[in-house]
This record gives structure tokens, sequence and C-alpha cells, in this order.
């Protein structure tokens, strides 16, 4: 193309080079000028069309020699890795991260039934309500907004004063683009930006915040969710093993993980996924180690029946184990609530009567509290994982928030009670606090954290110059150990119920993973039911062995909302 554009064509503009490319003389011609330099440079005997086959196909043998010895140079520095007690990380490789590999690809093979007519039918509510939002957006900024542009949002949102940006609270942008295509990055109203603003009762932004999330459910279950599917009204999402820092799951097209679970659209879009039939799937998409294992014999028009296990409280538990924090894992053996011994012990209040509270079905003045209480611990208690500040916390919670002005003129915010909050919260768990200091001054000495099995994630920005960077990767250092801890017992599980020659012998499928969830299909015969029940938390219960148990609750039904 360089030849071309300088020795036959006087244009700089690109756009004028492709209709040259669609007149085959000027092709034949272009072909002749590469050939002639390529001469020029390189004397060999031979034709030249001739020559370039060799010098390919040298390329291409090359590309597939260095491919193939470059798993010899990376084996041999994941013998080196240490992995556990007495393993190394190719131990792990191929004991856990291949067969992985292979679960997914049966799991994408299967699928997961839609009902079409059910998505019909939610299409044109959801629509109404979209458009409902977008007038509701117009009457407030008293114009017409085209909400899907970035730079009518911008102006919506924010105002230039004397060359300065500012956000709807008079106060600089916290959020910037990356840039663009000029590298001139400006005030962003992503999805945090509104969140801060929501947050602070900016009704715009929580309008728009509901139409992004609405359009995009829209667009993404009720439009594009058909054009998936198969003959079978199946869809085959890609699960993506390496999609996320933490090793969870990632999945895409469709993504069937950010489904809501939250009424009033959660319940109904999950409820458009529907139990298959038997001969819906081929019984070969199966692991290695069962496939010799003979399914039931059943005709493909029998009716299959979801099984949706989910893990209880798992986060919170791997917490226990990590921090070996006594009153965590004395309270978890115990099989209490969490939420409400946090909130019992911090507040003075009783156990008992706060779990009262939590089980009643028309509570009282009294227990009403107590179950505030115990929403603001269990904010706490989630929150803490992720890093969480007392400003967070309270506007999450809907604290008060107070401005202060540093001696540089600096103005910052504080939530003396969300920072009470935390103090209380870490007064009945020391262990907890001790295990995020502990880890995050690891990670800033090693840059890297493991989870509970020792697989490794790097984090160099730990020590990046930029301190807002700086910040962030220290509050993931404890997220990431707790998280990543999570997928690997996620994962294992997955791996012991593809391969249990039990579940085989069933008839039970895997169709689906969104996080800590297992989403099965098995033929809809009561004893199997029963039988693949048990089995499934068997499986799940003891993928990984912790300090504290692990545990999962199942449910059945035809559609993915009533299993669930």
């Amino acid at each position: 193309m360089h030849l071309l554009t300088e020795t036959v064509i006087d244009k700089t503009e690109r756009e004028t080079y492709r209709p040259v490319w669609d007149d085959h003389e000027w092709a034949i011609h272009a072909h002749g000028l590469l050939l002639k330099e390529l001469l020029k440079l390189v004397e060999v005997d031979c034709n030249p069309l001739e020559m370039l086959k060799l010098l390919i196909g040298d390329y291409a043998s090359l590309d597939a020699w260095g491919s193939y010895t470059l798993t010899d140079v990376l084996n041999e520095h994941l013998e080196k890795i240490p992995f556990g007690d007495d393993q190394t990380y190719r131990d792990y490789f191929e004991g856990t991260s291949l067969p992985f590999t292979r679960v997914l690809w049966n799991m994408e093979r299967r699928g997961i039934k839609v009902d079409m007519d059910a998505i019909d039918t939610l299409r044109q509510p959801m629509k109404t309500e979209i458009d409902e939002i977008k007038r509701e957006m117009t009457k407030e900024a008293g114009q017409i907004v085209n909400l899907n542009s970035s730079l009518q949002m911008r102006a919506l949102f924010y105002e230039e004063v004397a060359g300065e940006w500012q956000d709807p609270f008079g106060e600089a942008p916290k959020y910037w683009s990356k840039g663009g295509a000029d590298g001139i990055k400006k005030p962003s109203t992503n999805k945090d930006a509104l969140k801060d603003w929501a947050d602070k009762g900016h009704k715009l932004a929580t309008l728009m915040q509901q139409f992004r999330q609405l359009d995009k459910l829209h667009g993404t279950y009720l439009v594009g969710v058909p054009r998936w599917a198969d003959g079978y009204d199946r869809i085959h999402t890609s699960l993506k093993q390496t999609g996320t820092v933490t090793h969870r799951l990632a999945s895409g097209d469709p993504n069937l993980q950010n489904i809501p679970s939250r009424p009033p659209w959660g319940p109904l879009l999950r409820a458009v996924f529907i139990a298959g039939l038997w001969g819906d799937c081929n019984p070969d998409w199966c692991m290695p180690e069962v496939e010799n294992i003979p399914v039931p014999d059943l005709p493909p028009e029998t009716q299959m029946r979801f099984l949706v296990a989910d893990y209880s409280q798992v986060e919170l538990r791997i917490t226990a184990h990590l921090s070996q924090d006594e009153t965590m894992i004395q309270a978890i053996h115990d099989g209490k609530d969490l939420h409400c011994l946090t909130a019992a012990i911090a507040g003075g209040h009783d156990y008992d009567e706060l779990y009262a509270a939590k089980k009643a079905t028309n509570p009282s003045k009294r227990q009403l509290e107590l179950l505030e209480e115990r929403r603001r611990f269990k904010a706490v208690g989630f929150g803490i994982i992720y890093g969480i500040g007392a400003v967070k916390l309270g506007r999450d919670l809907g604290l008060p928030i107070l401005k202060r002005t540093s001696r540089s003129g600096h103005v910052y915010e504080v939530c003396p009670e969300g920072e009470q909050l935390i103090e209380d919260y870490f007064n009945v768990y020391p262990g907890v606090k001790e295990f995020l200091d502990e880890t995050t001054e690891f990670c800033e000495e090693n840059l890297y954290v493991t989870t509970a099995i020792g697989r490794y994630r790097r984090l160099p920005m730990a020590i990046s110059g930029e301190r807002g960077l700086q910040a962030r990767t220290r509050r993931q250092a404890g997220n990431s150990r707790v998280q990543g801890t999570a997928a690997d017992i996620t994962n294992e599980a997955m791996i012991l119920c593809e391969t249990d020659p039990v579940l085989r012998e069933l008839g039970v499928r895997m169709l689906l993973q969104i996080h800590d969830e297992l989403l099965f299909e098995c033929p809809d015969i009561p004893e199997i039911v029963t039988a693949a029940k048990k089995r499934v938390l068997e499986l799940m219960d003891n993928s990984i062995e912790l300090s504290v148990p692990i545990t999962a609750e199942i449910d059945d039904g035809y559609t993915w909302a009533a299993a669930k």
C-alpha cells in the first residue's frame, strides 16, 4: 500500500485509495510493484511467486514451531512456581485449568433454552417503561435530550465555568473519559458518576441510571437473545475462562451473568429461560472421564427440569477462613446468622431477639428497628471485603455526608456514622481487620496476593506513583483473595460435577455458572430430581476444604426464576 500510494497515486486521503483496489488492473499493477521492490532486496534463482510461497511457508512453519517451543519454556517456568504445599503451578495448570476448559466447552455446546413467546410478551411493556423514563427526563431537563449521546449527556450534567468543569453539585469532576481519538479527556457520565449523583439525590442521575439499565436489558435479552437462538431455541453463550482478574467466569454473546435478580424485571427475565427436552443435547458432550458411563435411555421428547444450586454466604465464610477470626469461625460452626450476631454484639442487643426479627413475617416496630441495625452491619460486612470506605458506605446506607476543608483549602467528604459502623465491625471481628492489614502490607512488598489454594494475582500498581490508583489497588488486595478463593471453590465444584459418574448416570447436565450459582438440567423424573439434588450438594460442599464449612442450597423448577 505504501509503494502504491507513493509510486502511482498522488493522493493523501485513505478513502480515495479504496476504489483502486476494486479495479483488477490496478491490483495487478500494484502486485507487480511489490514484487519488483522485493526482488531489489533479495537475490534468488526462482520465480518471484515461488519465492513468496517459500517465505510464507517458512513464516507459518516458524510460527507453529515457535508456539510449540514456547510451551517447553512456559512449562519450565510453571514447574518452578510452588503451588500449595507439595505441588507446582504446572500441576495446577494440568490438573485444574485444562480440565476446566473442557467443562466450559461442554456447557457452551449444551446452551440453555429460551421461551420465545415469553420474550415477545415482555418486549413491549419494557419498551413502554423506557419511553416513560425518557419523557420524565425530558420534563426534568426542560429539553429533549438524546440519552445515547455522550456529548448531550455531558452538557446535561456538567457546566464549564471560567474554563473549569463543574458537576451538578458545583464540584470538580471525579470521572473522566479516556480521551478518544483526539486524546482530550472530558468529564464522564459513566455509571460511577451517575451513582454518586443519584446517591446525593439528583433526580436526573437516578432517571438516567434507570434508563441505561432497562435499555441494556431490553437490547440484550428481549431483542438480542432471540437472534442467538439455535434450532432448538437454545442460547449458547461464550464462557470466558480468563475474562476477569479474580478468575470468576465472564459470559458474552450474549452475557447471561448480568440478569438482575430483583423485581420487577429480574424474575420476569429469568422466567424466559426454561428447561428443555432430553433430546436437545448430545450426550457425547461430556468429560473423557465419564464418556463410557451410560446415560438414561429416554425418549428425546422427555421433559427436563432445572436445578439451581447456590453457595450460601460463601464470601463471608472465606473471610472467616482467611482471617481465622475466632468469633466469626465459631458463629459459622454454631450455625448463627453472622449479620444478626454482628448487630447484636456491636449494638448490645440480644441475638435471639434479632434472629426472631429476621424470621418475622409481620415485624413489630421494635423488630423493624432491629432489622435496620442488621441491614447496616450486613452492608458493612460485605463492603469490608471490597475495601469500602466510610463515605461510600454512608451513601449506600443513606447516612449524613459532611464536607470538611483541609488547611490547604482542599474540600473533602466524611461520614462519621459510617466510620463508627466500620470501627464497630472491626471491634466485633478484630481478626478481619488484622487480615486486611496484613494482606495490604504483603501486597505492597510483593506486588501480588494468593487465594486460599495458592493461586496468584499480580497487583503491581500497589506501588504506583498515582495515589488514587495505588490506593484502589491496595483495597483490591483483600478482595482478590476472597473473591479469588470463591472462584476457585466454584470452579473446582464444576469440575467435580462434570466428572461425576453418579450425575452422568442420572442424566444431569450443567448449563451455566453465575458467580456462586450453578444451573443444571436433569430429567423431570421425581426420583432422578431428588437423587441429583442430593449429589450436587455433596460435590459442591466438598470441592475445597477450609476451616469452616462451605455449604450450598438447591432448588428446582421448570424456569430459571422458579428454580431460584
